[in-house]
């Protein structure tokens, strides 16, 4: 490519740089990056994501500070979501805030929907549901990717801190309810459900012991084309949750592959709560 002229060519080196990422070490990826007499920042944010999905992370985020040494380049809406994710996956909370600085100084607002949800999943995954859901109410038409992203955002905030403090429970209990309550929501806008829109939907039902929801939620996955009645069996099977205030007995709905060898894609887990097991039992 040296020799040829191609690395003065965005493209082919973009497509280089994944391969070499992917399948080389990080000093030779770099080493090839360098290589570009003047990279676009098509080329940094090509090589921060790849970096960021391989958990590079410093490195991502030292391609990102060496943007700011080329005088005609400055980040755009492609630059952040990885970094962001990143920062949600460590949960580095300052290191998150500092960037969205970065995000109202570089990008002109309003942003568009990449970089909200990009926002929305990283104060999630740092237990801050409430800003998350600002961000997402500032989308103008969520699609099916952001409902997700809020729908996860409750319901990873709702169930982590049962395990470690039942005193907790009324407030987990109001975020499984806004799944409900935002489920109702996305149904009025027309946007259809996905097995990932389901499996959160499922779970606010199985933490709020709403069964109707649940076994309405349960019916869909096999009746509106989410899976496939035909190639998938489904097993119903009790698993014990115990907190430290009322005992909550679970049903996990499983589908999976058919035992007679007829392949499925679809795969994955859903809970049920039953609310007649459900014992007024306090410690």
């Amino acid at each position: 490519m040296i020799t040829t002229g191609l690395i003065l060519h965005t493209y082919p080196v973009s497509r280089i740089l994944l391969s070499s990422s992917t399948l080389a070490t990080l000093s030779y990826t770099l080493t090839i990056f360098n290589q570009a007499r003047n990279p676009t920042i098509f080329l940094f944010n090509t090589l921060i994501s790849s970096f960021v999905q391989k958990e590079y992370t410093h490195a991502a985020f030292s391609l990102y500070i060496t943007i700011f040494s080329h005088p005609t380049l400055k980040p755009n809406n492609y630059t952040y979501p990885s970094l962001f994710k990143a920062c949600g996956s460590h949960q580095w909370l300052k290191h998150g805030r500092a960037l969205h600085g970065h995000v109202l100084k570089f990008l002109d607002t309003p942003y568009d929907n990449f970089v909200q949800a990009s926002l929305l999943n990283f104060y999630s995954r740092c237990g801050k549901v409430g800003i998350s859901r600002y961000f997402f109410d500032q989308i103008v038409e969520p699609d099916l990717a952001s409902w997700n992203s809020i729908l996860s955002a409750y319901m990873r905030n709702a169930t982590i801190p049962l395990l470690a403090d039942a005193c907790n429970f009324g407030g987990n209990a109001s975020l499984s309810m806004e799944v409900l309550n935002m489920f109702s929501r996305m149904q009025q806008s027309f946007v259809k459900p996905n097995e990932v829109t389901l499996v959160e939907l499922i779970s606010a039902c199985a933490n709020l012991g709403a069964l109707n929801q649940g076994t309405w939620a349960h019916a869909y996955v096999l009746e509106d084309g989410v899976l496939d009645p035909e190639t998938t069996v489904v097993s119903i099977f009790p698993s014990p949750m115990h907190y430290a205030g009322p005992t909550e007995v679970q049903w996990h709905a499983k589908v999976w592959i058919n035992a007679q060898g007829r392949t499925s894609t679809s795969l994955f887990w859903t809970q049920l709560a039953e609310p007649s097991t459900r014992e007024k039992r306090f410690v």
